[in-house]
């Protein structure tokens, strides 16, 4: 399993943002493997309708099946698991997108800034579509940065544990990032959108 994937692809974007999909990929299988019965109980629906959402995962190669057991009964089990333990959209690439993708993300990035608000970062009226802009533009930087960084499979390495990689992974992109002089210019352009605190 990856540290990150980067999905940059709009009509894999566009499939992942089903919203049955999303929820197995983001909150069920990023997190363990489980059988296609155990994510149907997860989510309240039937194996087979799971069973298409699974499948399409797959095809994606957003998932792969880690183990096969065969049950008491006789039933094979698959066990799937994401190929990520984070998955980050290219919201730059999908501004340049399809339609619904492309609305999806100015939405995001609007829902982001009004969040920010409530953690006392208030913008001013007038920057809102600069700030916008410069969002698209740091998290372009960003994840230029995360496919720079070293990954590393679950099979080469001993049990690491799941905090301790994912502190290591932020600190190492937080590193880079600090001595990325565009990131840096972004940020400063980003910090005069917003009102003194």
């Amino acid at each position: 399993m990856r540290e990150v994937i980067v999905l940059k692809d709009p009509k894999v974007v566009k499939e992942v943002l089903n919203e049955i999909r999303y929820t197995i990929l983001f909150d069920l299988l990023s997190k363990q493997p489980m059988t296609v019965k155990q994510i149907a109980d997860a989510l309240g629906k039937t194996p087979g309708s799971i069973m298409h959402h699974v499948n399409k995962l797959l095809d994606l190669g957003l998932i792969s099946i880690v183990s096969t057991n065969v049950s008491r009964t006789g039933i094979v089990e698959k066990y799937y698991r994401a190929n990520a333990r984070k998955f980050y959209f290219d919201i730059d690439n999908m501004f340049s997108s399809l339609s619904d993708i492309s609305q999806f993300a100015e939405a995001h990035l609007k829902t982001v800034l009004s969040i920010m608000e409530k953690y006392g970062m208030k913008i001013k009226k007038s920057k809102i579509d600069e700030a916008i802009e410069i969002i698209r533009k740091i998290r372009k930087v960003r994840l230029n940065e995360i496919e720079k960084i070293p990954q590393f499979d679950d099979s080469e390495n001993e049990e690491i544990p799941e905090n301790s990689r994912m502190d290591a992974f932020e600190l190492t992109l937080l590193a880079r990032l600090h001595t990325n002089p565009e990131y840096n210019k972004l940020l400063d352009n980003f910090i005069e959108c917003f009102e003194e605190a």
